[in-house]
């Protein structure tokens, strides 16, 4: 009951018996301006590709930009922005290090962001 935007999203349900366990997923879309919740910081090991997730929400979908220090990423094969809004980073360096936004907007212009420190 009194459902807003910000219950929107991906929704899991799993059964657990003594002969194992079945899950379940379902999105649920609430019509509403997008939302990006808050993103914990991300510590990365050199070498490894680092994905980025941004939980953001809001219906219509909203489409997701990436930004560092400021700078919007083009899609490289260094950085990569996928369908479902993950940043990937691959190969992290020392020099991937910094504050990283997710930004997003919505079929009307409204605008939310999060943002993250990859370190």
């Amino acid at each position: 009951s009194d459902v807003t935007v910000r219950d929107g999203g991906s929704y899991t349900c799993t059964a657990h018996n003594t002969l194992g366990s079945v899950a379940h997923s379902a999105r649920l879309n609430v019509y509403g301006p997008p939302f990006v919740r808050e993103m914990p910081n991300v510590t990365a090991v050199a070498g490894e590709d680092v994905w980025l997730w941004c939980p953001a929400g809001g219906f219509p979908t909203p489409t997701v930009t990436w930004r560092r220090e400021g700078h919007v990423f083009p899609n490289s094969l260094k950085h990569e922005v996928l369908l479902n809004g993950t940043l990937v980073v691959r190969s992290a360096t020392h020099e991937d290090a910094g504050r990283y936004s997710c930004l997003v907007s919505g079929r009307q212009g409204q605008t939310a962001a999060s943002h993250t420190f990859l370190h």
